[in-house]
Protein backbone atom coordinates (compact mmCIF):
# COMPACT_ATOMS: atom_id res chain seq x y z
CA UNK A 1 0.00 0.00 0.00
CA UNK A 2 2.97 2.51 0.81
CA UNK A 3 4.22 2.04 -2.83
CA UNK A 4 1.00 0.95 -4.61
CA UNK A 5 -1.38 3.73 -3.94
CA UNK A 6 -1.05 6.57 -6.50
CA UNK A 7 0.96 9.83 -4.87
CA UNK A 8 -2.28 11.98 -3.88
CA UNK A 9 -3.69 8.49 -1.56
CA UNK A 10 -0.71 7.81 -0.66
CA UNK A 11 -0.07 11.37 0.54
CA UNK A 12 -3.61 11.10 2.01
CA UNK A 13 -4.08 7.51 3.76
CA UNK A 14 -0.53 7.45 4.66
CA UNK A 15 1.86 10.46 4.57
CA UNK A 16 -1.06 12.51 6.12
CA UNK A 17 -1.99 10.29 9.22
CA UNK A 18 1.47 8.49 10.05
CA UNK A 19 3.09 12.35 10.25
CA UNK A 20 0.32 13.24 12.45
CA UNK A 21 0.87 10.25 15.09
CA UNK A 22 4.54 11.34 15.21
CA UNK A 23 3.67 15.02 16.05
CA UNK A 24 1.39 13.98 18.20
CA UNK A 25 4.34 12.00 19.66
CA UNK A 26 7.05 14.50 19.48
CA UNK A 27 4.77 17.34 21.41
CA UNK A 28 3.82 14.76 24.20
CA UNK A 29 7.44 13.39 24.36
CA UNK A 30 8.32 17.25 24.49
CA UNK A 31 5.59 18.00 27.90
CA UNK A 32 6.85 14.53 29.34
CA UNK A 33 10.77 15.37 29.07
CA UNK A 34 9.68 19.01 30.32
CA UNK A 35 7.68 17.82 33.57
CA UNK A 36 10.70 14.83 34.14
CA UNK A 37 13.60 17.77 34.55
CA UNK A 38 11.18 19.29 36.55
CA UNK A 39 10.79 16.29 38.93
CA UNK A 40 14.46 16.27 38.88
CA UNK A 41 15.47 19.85 39.84
CA UNK A 42 12.67 19.60 42.85
CA UNK A 43 14.57 16.17 44.11
CA UNK A 44 17.40 18.03 43.84
CA UNK A 45 16.90 20.84 46.02
CA UNK A 46 15.22 18.60 48.23
CA UNK A 47 18.04 17.42 49.13
CA UNK A 48 17.62 13.45 46.82
CA UNK A 49 20.83 12.22 45.11
CA UNK A 50 20.69 10.12 41.89
CA UNK A 51 23.25 8.08 40.15
CA UNK A 52 21.86 9.98 36.96
CA UNK A 53 20.86 13.01 36.40
CA UNK A 54 17.07 13.14 34.90
CA UNK A 55 18.64 14.91 31.46
CA UNK A 56 21.19 11.63 31.70
CA UNK A 57 18.28 9.41 31.88
CA UNK A 58 15.91 11.23 28.85
CA UNK A 59 18.72 10.91 26.67
CA UNK A 60 19.31 7.47 27.45
CA UNK A 61 15.43 6.68 26.56
CA UNK A 62 15.32 4.33 23.00
CA UNK A 63 12.57 5.36 21.08
CA UNK A 64 11.82 2.23 19.21
CA UNK A 65 9.49 3.99 16.77
CA UNK A 66 11.91 6.34 15.47
CA UNK A 67 13.76 3.63 13.01
CA UNK A 68 10.13 3.42 11.18
CA UNK A 69 9.56 6.78 10.62
CA UNK A 70 13.45 7.53 9.04
CA UNK A 71 12.14 4.35 7.01
CA UNK A 72 8.81 6.49 6.14
CA UNK A 73 10.84 9.52 5.08
CA UNK A 74 12.85 7.33 2.91
CA UNK A 75 9.99 6.08 1.26
CA UNK A 76 8.33 10.18 1.20
CA UNK A 77 11.15 11.18 -0.42
CA UNK A 78 11.31 8.77 -2.78
CA UNK A 79 7.95 8.60 -3.74
CA UNK A 80 8.06 12.52 -4.05
CA UNK A 81 10.90 12.59 -6.20
CA UNK A 82 9.38 9.96 -8.73
CA UNK A 83 6.58 11.60 -8.71
CA UNK A 84 8.36 14.95 -9.95
CA UNK A 85 9.95 12.77 -12.24
CA UNK A 86 7.10 11.07 -13.83
CA UNK A 87 5.26 14.82 -13.82
CA UNK A 88 7.61 16.15 -15.81
CA UNK A 89 7.99 13.06 -18.26
CA UNK A 90 4.44 12.90 -18.62
CA UNK A 91 4.43 16.78 -18.93
CA UNK A 92 6.84 16.78 -22.20
CA UNK A 93 6.20 13.87 -23.63
CA UNK A 94 2.00 13.96 -23.37
CA UNK A 95 2.93 17.38 -25.15
CA UNK A 96 5.30 16.06 -27.36
CA UNK A 97 3.19 13.00 -28.40
CA UNK A 98 0.15 15.40 -29.43
CA UNK A 99 1.83 18.20 -31.05
CA UNK A 100 1.54 17.66 -35.07
CA UNK A 101 4.61 15.64 -36.21
CA UNK A 102 5.63 15.32 -32.78
CA UNK A 103 5.91 10.89 -32.83
CA UNK A 104 5.82 10.76 -36.49
CA UNK A 105 8.79 13.16 -37.60
CA UNK A 106 11.31 10.56 -38.97
CA UNK A 107 14.15 13.03 -38.17
CA UNK A 108 13.59 13.36 -34.49
CA UNK A 109 11.28 10.01 -33.75
CA UNK A 110 13.48 8.13 -31.41
CA UNK A 111 12.13 4.53 -31.18
CA UNK A 112 13.26 1.82 -28.88
CA UNK A 113 13.63 -2.00 -29.14
CA UNK A 114 13.11 -3.92 -32.43
CA UNK A 115 9.63 -3.65 -32.38
CA UNK A 116 10.30 0.23 -32.71
CA UNK A 117 7.89 0.96 -29.47
CA UNK A 118 7.12 4.82 -29.85
CA UNK A 119 9.06 6.43 -27.23
CA UNK A 120 6.85 8.37 -25.71
CA UNK A 121 4.64 5.51 -25.06
CA UNK A 122 7.61 3.31 -23.60
CA UNK A 123 9.17 6.40 -21.74
CA UNK A 124 5.87 7.21 -19.82
CA UNK A 125 5.33 3.26 -18.60
CA UNK A 126 8.76 2.83 -17.68
CA UNK A 127 8.63 5.57 -15.55
CA UNK A 128 5.26 4.54 -14.41
CA UNK A 129 6.29 1.21 -13.66
CA UNK A 130 9.42 2.19 -11.80
CA UNK A 131 8.57 1.94 -8.27
CA UNK A 132 6.78 -1.40 -8.15
CA UNK A 133 8.93 -3.47 -10.55
CA UNK A 134 11.49 -3.21 -8.46
CA UNK A 135 10.16 -2.86 -4.92
CA UNK A 136 7.29 -5.49 -6.12
CA UNK A 137 9.69 -8.16 -3.72
CA UNK A 138 10.57 -5.48 -1.26
CA UNK A 139 8.79 -5.07 2.54
CA UNK A 140 9.34 -1.54 2.85
CA UNK A 141 8.97 -1.42 6.31
CA UNK A 142 10.92 -4.77 6.94
CA UNK A 143 13.57 -2.78 9.83
CA UNK A 144 15.65 -5.52 9.97
CA UNK A 145 19.07 -6.00 8.47
CA UNK A 146 18.30 -7.88 5.62
CA UNK A 147 15.38 -5.33 4.85
CA UNK A 148 18.03 -2.94 4.57
CA UNK A 149 20.22 -4.56 2.40
CA UNK A 150 16.61 -4.99 0.36
CA UNK A 151 15.36 -1.87 0.66
CA UNK A 152 19.09 -0.47 -0.61
CA UNK A 153 19.35 -2.45 -3.02
CA UNK A 154 16.05 -1.69 -4.51
CA UNK A 155 16.85 2.30 -4.85
CA UNK A 156 19.74 1.20 -6.11
CA UNK A 157 17.75 -0.54 -9.05
CA UNK A 158 15.70 2.31 -9.38
CA UNK A 159 18.50 4.70 -9.47
CA UNK A 160 19.85 2.70 -12.33
CA UNK A 161 16.58 2.64 -14.39
CA UNK A 162 16.00 6.55 -13.90
CA UNK A 163 19.25 7.02 -15.21
CA UNK A 164 18.70 4.74 -18.31
CA UNK A 165 15.73 7.01 -18.87
CA UNK A 166 17.51 10.23 -19.05
CA UNK A 167 19.86 9.21 -21.48
CA UNK A 168 17.03 8.33 -23.92
CA UNK A 169 15.33 11.76 -22.88
CA UNK A 170 19.07 13.33 -23.57
CA UNK A 171 19.35 11.67 -26.62
CA UNK A 172 15.66 12.65 -28.11
CA UNK A 173 16.11 16.55 -27.22
CA UNK A 174 20.03 16.19 -28.55
CA UNK A 175 18.41 14.32 -31.72
CA UNK A 176 15.26 17.37 -32.06
CA UNK A 177 17.85 20.31 -31.18
CA UNK A 178 20.35 18.55 -34.23
CA UNK A 179 17.32 19.06 -36.50
CA UNK A 180 16.40 22.82 -35.81
CA UNK A 181 17.20 24.71 -39.07
CA UNK A 182 17.79 27.66 -37.18
CA UNK A 183 17.86 29.52 -33.48
CA UNK A 184 14.46 30.60 -33.07
CA UNK A 185 14.00 26.57 -33.80
CA UNK A 186 16.24 25.92 -30.84
CA UNK A 187 14.39 27.85 -28.70
CA UNK A 188 10.57 26.65 -29.29
CA UNK A 189 12.72 23.00 -28.63
CA UNK A 190 14.35 24.40 -25.29
CA UNK A 191 10.73 25.75 -24.17
CA UNK A 192 8.98 22.63 -24.98
CA UNK A 193 11.48 20.77 -23.00
CA UNK A 194 12.69 23.01 -20.66
CA UNK A 195 10.94 20.99 -17.66
CA UNK A 196 13.56 18.40 -18.23
CA UNK A 197 16.49 20.86 -18.09
CA UNK A 198 16.16 20.44 -14.38
CA UNK A 199 17.45 16.58 -14.95
CA UNK A 200 21.41 17.10 -13.90
CA UNK A 201 22.08 14.31 -17.37
CA UNK A 202 19.55 15.76 -19.90
CA UNK A 203 20.58 19.53 -18.94
CA UNK A 204 24.76 18.23 -19.35
CA UNK A 205 23.84 16.80 -22.82
CA UNK A 206 22.55 19.95 -23.96
CA UNK A 207 24.60 22.46 -23.12
CA UNK A 208 26.79 22.63 -26.29
CA UNK A 209 23.20 23.58 -27.70
CA UNK A 210 22.73 26.52 -24.83
CA UNK A 211 25.87 27.74 -25.64
CA UNK A 212 25.29 28.13 -29.72
CA UNK A 213 22.34 30.35 -28.16
CA UNK A 214 24.05 32.64 -25.96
Amino acid sequence: IVLGLDYAQYEKIVRGPTQDVFVVFDASFATFSEFFLDQGRMRRRAGEARNETPAQVLKGIKLYHQALRERLDQVYYFRTQHEKLRSVVSEVLTGEKDEPGGSSNTATALTIGDEGEDYSAWALKEVDDAPMSLFASVDVLDLSARGETAFASALEGYDRKVDAIEEHLARLLRDKLSSCQDAEDMFRVFARFNPLLARTRVRAAVKEFQLQLM
